[in-house]
């Protein structure tokens, strides 16, 4: 289970740092995830990394994106 996090402005910095800013194609978010379009899909390794950020429950990879599942403040993490 994902500890609790306050600090989104932190957590989105540390998310684009592991993903790597030139990477980004798009960004958006629903209810409880940031959907990503990345030009190239992370390694298992950053993968990895992410899921144990504070504030992260998993990373999902579906419908073309990467899918950040963080719950209900995905929408704090994205305005971060």
């Amino acid at each position: 289970m994902a500890t609790k996090v306050r600090d989104y402005r932190k957590l989105a910095a540390d998310i684009k740092d592991a993903i790597g800013e030139s990477n980004f194609q798009s960004a958006t978010h629903c209810a409880t995830r940031l959907r990503l379009i990345l030009k190239n899909t992370p390694d298992a390794a950053v993968t990895k990394k992410i899921e144990q950020m504070a504030g992260v429950i998993q990373v999902v990879q579906a419908q073309g994106q990467y899918q950040i599942v963080i719950g209900t403040h995905a929408k704090d993490v994205y305005e971060a």
